[in-house]
């Protein structure tokens, strides 16, 4: 039988369960719901950045580049209600690298981007087979159209100025025959960065594609221009470059974006390359994955591990290659916000 007293410290025991169950959920939702539904949020406006910048991009191919330089320009619009947009005028930096004699066969390490030192004058030229009469590497600044010659082409190569934007170098044999290339450019970006409790999203527009990723983690959405076909590959690098920029505001702000083509260039014409094609990519962690992932699943490359060449993706080319680069001008400029 129960008393008054026994009923009461029953209520009062039911209270208290009832409070903890409470105190429990709420305490799940903070600790799981929260950040649960605030990644959820972040990744919603990195799906919407993705959908502009893939439309971006092939608006960049299809109607400023395609058209050739005598186009007009081209005002494309970017909004977003979170986060950051910004123009890196480096980018990624693609080295791309072969042999043109079939006794011939090199690897280069040391090009690769450091935030220490972006513009770093010295890397390696390691020599895998030799056909013995190697003279001297030609190194070409296209961005200022100097150059300059070092002999031997082999081991601890320092330039006498920075290696960065868009460079051309000649590996020659005694009689001045080109029997190996090296090239390497910085394509720029436009990057839009949205955060969570736990993480980032990055959106990166860059070489013509678009790189979506959670940290360090990205694929590839809109496709590069690249044709693998029987015999034959070819690649474009597009770089786009910053000639003004804006920033600023709160809110919901929109971008006007306006891409001009500056210049656009066959770098190499069916070329015969009887070995490899090598690149290096370096950059932004989540783009490499995603670039090196695309090479890889897309074209047949694979990755070296040896130390001489470990990080270089490479694929069996003994086919006739074909590059070319589009230089556009970019500008960025906030257009209002609310």
């Amino acid at each position: 039988m129960l008393t008054k007293q026994s009923s009461a410290v029953t209520e009062v025991i039911s209270l208290i369960l009832v409070f903890g169950l409470m105190t429990s959920a709420i305490s799940a939702v903070m600790l799981w719901g929260t950040p649960y539904m605030d990644e959820k949020k972040a990744e919603a406006r990195a799906n919407s950045a993705l959908n502009q910048l893939n439309g971006i991009s092939d608006i960049l191919k299809d109607d400023v580049i395609s058209q050739g330089i005598n186009n007009s320009s081209v005002d494309v619009k970017f909004t977003f209600e979170y986060g950051n947009l910004y123009f890196n005028s480096d980018g990624d930096r693609f080295i791309i690298y072969y042999s043109l004699d079939s006794n011939f066969d090199f690897n280069v390490s040391g090009l690769e981007k450091s935030e220490d030192d972006p513009d770093d004058d010295e890397f390696n030229l390691i020599i895998e087979e030799d056909p013995g009469d190697l003279d001297e590497l030609n190194i070409s600044y296209l961005y200022d159209g100097s150059s300059e010659t070092k002999s031997p082409p082999s081991g601890l190569i320092s330039a006498t100025q920075g290696i960065f934007d868009v460079v051309r170098m000649d590996i020659k044999d005694s009689s001045g025959i080109v029997v190996g290339r090296i090239w390497l450019f910085d394509t720029g970006s436009i990057t839009y960065k949205t955060s969570f409790s736990q993480g980032t999203f990055n959106v990166i527009l860059e070489n013509g594609a678009v790189v979506s990723g959670k940290d360090n983690n990205g694929y590839l959405s809109n496709k590069p221009t690249i044709y693998n076909r029987a015999g034959l590959f070819v690649m474009r690098i597009i770089q786009i470059k910053p000639k003004f920029v804006t920033s600023g505001g709160t809110g919901k702000i929109t971008y006007k974006i306006n891409f001009k083509l500056n210049e656009s260039f066959i770098r190499e014409k069916k070329a015969l390359i009887p070995k490899c094609l090598k690149m290096q990519i370096s950059g932004n962690d989540a783009s490499v994955i995603a670039w090196k992932n695309y090479f890889k699943l897309n074209h047949g490359f694979d990755i070296y591990t040896e130390n001489s060449a470990k990080g270089t993706i490479y694929t069996n080319c003994n086919k006739e290659f074909t590059l070319t680069h589009s230089i556009c001008n970019c500008t960025m400029m906030v257009e209002g916000w609310k």
